[in-house]
Parts: structure tokens; C-alpha cells; sequence
């Protein structure tokens, strides 16, 4: 969704914002839901945390590398993909004004700054974690076992 909100602060100390909604350029949201989208955007670039995703696809990076497969790759950017198909749950500690809940707007806005933060923590993790993975396989790869044969695991 392309926007354009221009605020101008004038010496007297007022604001104005300039927006023109215009459907054949994706700008759907009057004046004022273009603000309330502009805040949620601010509020989520601001207050949400991805760790978790970034941790999970850490963790997945790590797993897939340490298997030296060529497919090692697939689970972290996998979950990178599915990151932003989740619930953002939006924190009252965030919001800066508390008002701003009630507006669908300001909600859109603040989740899709949170799925983009969510997808490049993950994208992140997984990058770190499979190259540490992948030093871990290089590094130990001597002691991995090679065969399985009669319930036993044959090393080389």
C-alpha cells in the first residue's frame, strides 16, 4: 500500500498534515485513517519484539546445519516464511495512546510493522544459526557416525 502523509509544523507551533485519498494508487484510508495507520506503524516499529521468531529460527538454523545436509536450509527460512502468518498480539505497554485501539487503521498499521520485524528477526536467526550450525557440522564432523548397522551406530 503506497502512502504519502506530509506533516508540516509551522513557527507558531501548529501542524498540518496533507494526504489526498486516491483508490487507483491503493491509498483507501481517509486523513485520519491514514494517521491512526501511521501511528500503529510507528508504535510497532517501536515497541514490538521479535525474539521469539528470532530465537525459533535460530534454533531450527542451528538443528539443520549441524546435519551438514544440503536441505539444512529449508526449516529456518521455512519458519522465516510462516513467521508472518501468526497473531501479533499488540501490548498496551507499546501503544503510545491508548485511544489509538479502537481504530482498525491504527491496528493494520502496527501489524504490519510488527509481520516485517517478525520476518527479519527470523531471517536473522536463521542466517546465525545455520552458519554456526554448519561450523559445528565442519568441525565435528569427524566424530558424527557414518553407518547404522545391527542396531549399532559405526563410526569412521
Amino acid at each position: 500500500m503506497g502512502r504519502l502523509l506530509l506533516k508540516i509544523f509551522f513557527a507558531d507551533g501548529n501542524k498540518k498534515y496533507f494526504y489526498v485519498q486516491d483508490t487507483a494508487r491503493y491509498m483507501w484510508f481517509s486523513r485520519d485513517e491514514m494517521f491512526y495507520f501511521v501511528k500503529g506503524e510507528q508504535d510497532g516499529r517501536k515497541g514490538f519484539k521479535a525474539n521469539g521468531a528470532m530465537i525459533g529460527a535460530g534454533v531450527l538454523g542451528f538443528l539443520g546445519g549441524a546435519t551438514g545436509s544440503f536441505f539444512a536450509p529449508l526449516p529456518p527460512y521455512g519458519f522465516m516464511a510462516l513467521s508472518g502468518v501468526t497473531k501479533v498480539r499488540i501490548k498496551h505497554k507499546t501503544i503510545s495512546n491508548p485511544a489509538y485501539i479502537d481504530s482498525d487503521a491504527y491496528i493494520l498499521g502496527y501489524e504490519r510493522s510488527a509481520r516485517y520485524k517478525r520476518k527479519l528477526k527470523s531471517l536473522l536467526g536463521g542466517t546465525v544459526g545455520l552458519a554456526l550450525g554448519y561450523a559445528v557440522y565442519f568441525i565435528f564432523s569427524d566424530a558424527y557416525p557414518t553407518d547404522y548397522q545391527n542396531g549399532k551406530f559405526i563410526y569412521k
